[in-house]
């Protein structure tokens, strides 16, 4: 092995049990080793002890012919792609008018609300939720010191998507991470963070708002791009709503409460419900994927776009109806090519206490779902 320094070699053999060796015609080295149960964590080891020695290694293959693979690490970082700025700044774009017409429909149905000051707290809170989505997947990333992920944020249309400013994001890839264990972990990191955030905005909205100026229907209104949507509350809205319910006023009947940072938080709850499931290079596809494997996770892909197109939201406003359609054409682009992971461990699977998480990651995600009017009109005994 006079490819290999020797110390390295010794690094390899110290964390597996190795049968042989053989040098590759473009200079790597392939080793056939056996794969037991520490074998996960002996290669997240040896990548540790890896740094700075300028290799790096790779575990493929099935367990009873596991082939570990080094090879020299690439000279100098590749040049990042403008594509996630340029539709950041898009996406940016749209929020701002997303929040003069925010600014608008207020002025109509809440003037007790100064303008600038929706303006600010709305596209302010879309913004923060946002980007708290792909801050909690940078901070997974630094802390689990594996391969991160980049988000590309679809801009919102208005009369298209009304309650979404930015509809997305899509993550992607930028390297190989360490396992499906860590993939999984960066990848729940960002909708989880923009969840918590959008939890506090909506608690804040519960404290922070006005009396609608005029007499509207019953139940929960949302500003929309153009006007007041009536939708039902998730079941997270109303868990919310129950707890604070003794320390909040509330609104006289037939007047409807109106809050810019509420509203903000309804749409940081829409884009959670769509990013957790387990939709292709959603984070929810990529999650499903490293949980479950490419081919269920594909199945459940068009399991969502049935889920989409039958839910039954009669006394929602039409152009509400619309976002539920516009998120089954995107679904239905993406769903041609299953997410491919990009692993340095591909042998290794998520481990058991992930899969159950990831059960509880589909219960967050039908939690943040508004309540489809035929659950809430459903007969009991």
């Amino acid at each position: 092995m006079s490819v290999l320094p020797a110390d390295v070699d010794r690094l390899v053999r110290s964390a597996f049990d190795v049968k042989d060796a053989f040098i590759l015609p473009d200079g790597e080295v392939e080793y056939k080793v056996t794969y037991g149960p520490a074998s996960k964590q002996g290669f997240v080891d040896l990548l540790s002890k890896l740094e700075g020695t300028g290799f790096s290694a790779f575990l493929a293959g099935p367990k009873e012919e596991c082939a570990l693979t080094l090879r020299q690490k690439a000279e100098g970082p590749r040049k990042p792609s403008s594509i996630p700025l340029i539709l950041g700044l898009v996406s940016l774009v749209s929020i701002i008018i997303f929040g003069i017409l925010e600014r608008t429909v207020y002025g109509e149905f809440a003037p007790g609300y100064p303008g600038y000051q929706v303006f600010l707290i709305y596209a302010g809170g879309v913004t923060a939720i946002l980007v708290g989505h792909e801050a909690g997947h940078r901070y997974a990333s630094r802390k689990e010191r594996g391969a991160g992920v980049i988000s590309y944020l679809i801009p919102g249309i208005p009369d298209v998507t009304p309650l979404f400013p930015a509809f997305g994001p899509i993550t992607a890839q930028r390297g190989p991470a360490v396992n499906r264990d860590k993939l999984f972990d960066i990848l729940i990191w960002g909708p989880i963070l923009a969840f918590l955030i959008s939890v506090t905005f909506y608690i804040a909205g519960e404290f922070f708002w006005v009396r609608s100026a005029l007499p509207l229907q019953q139940g929960r209104c949302v500003l929309s791009a153009f006007s007041v949507c009536q939708i039902n509350p998730s079941a997270t809205q109303y868990a919310i709503d129950f707890v604070l319910s003794p320390f909040t006023s509330q609104s006289a009947p037939a007047y409807a409460r109106f809050s810019p940072i509420g509203d903000a938080a309804t749409v940081g709850f829409l884009l959670t419900f769509v990013g957790l499931l387990p939709m292709a290079s959603f984070d929810g596809g990529l999650i499903s994927t490293a949980a479950w494997g490419a081919r269920s996770s594909r199945l459940a892909t068009y399991l969502c776009v049935f889920l989409l197109l039958s839910i039954d939201t009669p006394t929602v406003a039409s152009s509400y109806i619309i976002n539920y359609w516009a998120i089954a054409v995107v679904v239905l682009l993406l769903a041609g090519r299953p997410p491919s992971l990009q692993l340095r461990d591909e042998v290794s699977g998520v481990s058991r206490r992930r899969k159950w998480l990831y059960l509880g990651v589909i219960a967050l995600a039908f939690a943040c779902l508004p309540l489809p009017q035929n659950f809430l009109t459903f007969p009991l005994p």
